[in-house]
């Protein structure tokens, strides 16, 4: 049965995702909501982890939950669960500190436990922060230990995310042939799986790497690959980085009104999430074209703010690239001192973090700027040692800014020799880069599917003409065809309908089984309550007392006890033949019990029934034979062992949608009644409250009701025993007796 339901749920996956992921939503909301305690940490869990994409706030505050109640359970394996997901809530939300924080409480769970597979898991996701923190070594270190780990486990959708972060960290320190076979081994990985996301992850990287070293037909190629994926997953997280990755092609080809376009749907969409590492990411990528139209105060604005939110969450090389922005701005403003410190402050954070990509282009920044305070020779070691760099890692952008600086000051200083050398290299390398590329390879990438569309326009003109009377008998075979897929599809939607009933009719067969258990359970512990509030003690006591008041002559006591006796029974008998009774006649009940043990103890306590006349607490109902068990233990357990009169107050109160009721009685203390009763003979030993004890929970079972029972001792101020108390709260039920 449960494969069935499997099959159908995938069925439906696969029909209607949004649907199916909203009704997940829902129905563990629902479950939720009648959730026992124990299992609210794994719900939460669940619905943080679905609400992750949707709205981290929203999952941020499932998972404080999650965490609050899994701690004070101690339930370890579903804590270090709920810290996963708390660091990929920070992650997404860019509060690194508090994902990798997260991220090491889960880790030090599972090594506890000895759970491999998620101790590898925690290294990557612990990687995963220091990279984007820009801390390289210590992220590699984190990476090669999951892959390591990985490599032995089945699942291999972890290790393809893994060696795709490998990749990554080896792209930015430009290494890009290594760089290229871990997303290309991480990709084979995802593709045997189907695995649509780490997919897309593998091609967006390969985009970046490709684009870096100036393939920009096979990086947009790869891009739009991972986007066409990234849209049919709906994951809009990642579908703004891949369109930022698409801007950035368009800025390198210079067309920069596309890249706006593309950075502006991107930021959009990290503003949605909140995600701050997307938005300083764009906003740089923004402040540049406004940068190279010449808006320098536009473009400061945007680099200001990346700055301010890189610094805000401690991410150095988003810290670096704006501040060697703010460079550009400076030195192309006239304030070369400030350009200078600015580069140096990249500079510094760059080398720090074994950025070679970066540090080549701020190195020549640093050049540029020296060439224009005509400070040429300094300018010459910049431009020298940005071109080294850029040639170890074939950063071709890079090595051909480097050609034309380098050729400009061999041309003011009359060397036209080394000047002609060196341009004809910057003309070489550009006409690689853009004349040839950037001329056919936009156009036939952007027009790919129209000149597709109006080639098969032709094939099937010139096909019609050639082999008419082939393509009526086709026709006529794709009819069949058609009515053969039609009349399959009917088949399979009639018999998902079946199987639908089928395990609607099986799954109500169940609870209806077992409601009739639960209802058998409790009949016959209505069965034993009334032996039990019928028991033969009280009955031969209250005729004994009757009887003497019979050979005293009192016949208007006699008959008055003898009336109120009789009509108990016929209450009590009535009674048990209901599952509910109102509260009216559960008060008649009781009074008429404890006007009767009154008598039979001669005077040993008073009592007092309290309850709002006014109130509409009499119109309701409340399950029969509840609350005198509570009573009669008063009574025999709490009065009459006491020396002196005792005294019993029943309190019935409604309050919102419940009925408390408060049994209270002035004896010896539940501590003192235990010791007695040890002493006792056992047939002697009341068992009207475990009785009791046990319909409540299969009342609770069987309606999903909370009814609930409290004792409390009452004490004096010195600690002596002064008495009991039992609270009952009754949910209220209607007339049909139903919760």
């Amino acid at each position: 049965m449960l494969k069935q339901i499997i099959f159908l749920l995938a069925l439906s996956n696969l029909l209607t995702p949004y649907i199916y992921g909203q009704t997940a939503i829902d129905s563990l909301k629902r479950i939720l909501n009648n959730a026992s305690k124990e299992d609210r940490p794994h719900i939460l869990n669940e619905l943080a982890e679905h609400y992750i994409t949707i709205s981290p706030k929203k999952a941020e505050e499932y998972i404080e939950q999650a965490i609050s109640i899994a701690e004070e359970l101690k339930i370890e394996q579903e804590l270090a669960g709920a810290y996963t997901i708390a660091g990929k809530i920070y992650y997404s939300c860019s509060n690194y500190a508090k994902a990798l924080e997260s991220y090491k409480k889960s880790l030090e769970i599972h090594t506890k436990s000895g759970n491999e597979e998620e101790i590898a898991r925690c290294y990557n996701n612990i990687g995963s922060v220091y990279e984007i923190q820009g801390q390289y070594v210590q992220a590699i270190d984190f990476y090669k230990k999951s892959a390591v780990m990985k490599e032995k486990l089945p699942d291999k959708k972890g290790l393809a995310v893994t060696l795709n972060n490998i990749g990554n960290v080896y792209a930015v320190w430009g290494n890009y042939n290594e760089a290229i076979e871990y997303y290309k081994k991480s990709l084979k990985i995802s593709d045997t799986k189907d695995d649509k996301t780490g997919m897309a992850g593998s091609l967006n990287s390969l985009g970046i790497v490709y684009l870096n070293i100036g393939k920009y037909e096979k990086a947009l190629d790869y891009y739009k690959k991972c986007l066409a994926i990234l849209e049919k997953t709906e994951n809009r997280q990642n579908i703004a980085v891949t369109m930022n990755n698409i801007g950035n092609l368009y800025s390198e080809w210079e067309i920069y009104d596309k890249a706006v376009e593309y950075y502006k749907k991107s930021l959009s969409m990290f503003e949605e999430f909140g995600n701050q590492y997307g938005i300083a990411t764009c906003l740089n990528a923004i402040g540049f074209i406004y940068k190279n139209h010449k808006e320098y105060d536009t473009a400061i604005i945007y680099y200001e703010k990346s700055l301010k939110i890189s610094q805000t969450i401690a991410n150095k090389k988003l810290e670096a690239i704006s501040l060697n922005n703010m460079g550009e701005i400076s030195k192309e403003t006239g304030d070369y001192q400030k350009a200078i410190e600015y580069y140096l402050f990249s500079l510094k954070i760059k080398e720090a973090a074994g950025n070679k990509e970066g540090i080549a282009l701020t190195l020549n920044n640093i050049g540029r700027t020296y060439s224009k305070m005509e400070n040429h020779q300094v300018a010459m070691e910049y431009f020298f040692k940005s071109l080294q760099i850029s040639k170890q890692i074939n950063l071709k952008k890079t090595i051909m800014t480097n050609y034309s600086d380098i050729s400009d000051i061999y041309y003011n200083a009359g060397n036209y020799h080394e000047a002609i050398t060196y341009y004809k290299l910057y003309s070489g390398l550009k006409d690689s880069l853009y004349n040839i590329e950037k001329a056919t390879i936009i156009s036939q990438m952007e027009s790919r599917y129209a000149i597709e569309k109006k080639e098969m326009e032709v094939y099937a003109l010139l096909r019609e003409k050639k082999l008419k009377e082939a393509e009526l008998a086709g026709k006529e075979a794709e009819l069949t065809t058609q009515r053969s897929i039609i009349y399959i599809f009917i088949l399979v939607f009639i018999i998902v309908i079946i199987l639908f009933l089928f395990i609607y009719i099986e799954q109500k067969n169940r609870e209806i089984k077992k409601r009739s258990r639960l209802q058998q359970k409790l009949n016959e512990y209505m069965q034993k309550a009334l032996s039990q509030q019928m028991n033969p003690h009280f009955i031969f006591n209250t005729l004994n007392s009757i009887q003497y008041f019979i050979l005293q002559n009192d016949n208007l006591s006699s008959n008055k006890y003898l009336t109120m006796f009789a009509k108990l029974m016929i209450i009590t008998l009535d009674n048990s033949q209901k599952d509910y009774i109102p509260v009216k006649d559960e008060i008649d009940s009781l009074t008429l019990y404890l006007e009767l043990e009154a008598l039979r103890f001669e005077g040993k306590f008073d009592y007092k029934i309290i309850f709002d006349k006014n109130s509409d607490i009499l119109e309701h109902k409340i399950p029969s034979m509840l609350i005198q068990p509570y009573v009669e233990n008063a009574i025999r357990h709490g009065i009459m062992p006491k020396g002196e009169k005792g005294y019993i107050e029943i309190e019935l109160q409604l309050n919102d949608k419940i009925i408390k009721c408060r049994v209270e009685d002035n004896g010896i203390g539940r501590k003192k009644a235990d010791e007695l009763k040890k002493h006792q003979p056992a047939a002697h030993q009341s068992l009207g409250s475990k009785i009791t004890e046990t319909r409540i929970n299969l009342i609770n079972s069987l309606y999903g009701s909370d009814l609930n029972i409290k004792y409390e001792d009452l004490r004096a101020d010195t600690g002596e025993a002064t008495g009991t108390r039992v609270t009952l709260d009754i949910p209220l039920m209607n007339y049909n007796g139903c919760l």
